[in-house]
């Protein structure tokens, strides 16, 4: 009984019924979307292509000025204490 419990489970998940009267039943079956592995794949590439490459674009012409200007501030700052 178990077994078949869970796969009637899996298959209900997956569809519902909305706009049910409560007094005559009814109602439209609704199929919820359950993306394919090469769909849930393909999403993945284009947000790493156009986030993660852009991040990581960003953060090597960021990270570099601001090393510099930090060691600028560093110098600047020992050469008034030796004045």
């Amino acid at each position: 009984m178990l077994p078949r419990t869970s796969i009637d489970r899996k298959y209900q998940l997956r569809s519902h019924y909305e706009g049910v009267d409560p007094i005559f039943g009814g109602g439209e079956k609704v199929t919820d979307y359950m993306p394919t592995h090469m769909e849930r794949t393909k999403v993945f590439w284009r947000v790493f292509l156009i986030l993660g490459l852009s991040a990581t674009d960003g953060a090597t012409k960021g990270l570099p000025s601001k090393a510099v200007r930090i060691i600028r501030a560093r110098m600047e700052k020992e050469q008034k204490e030796m004045l």
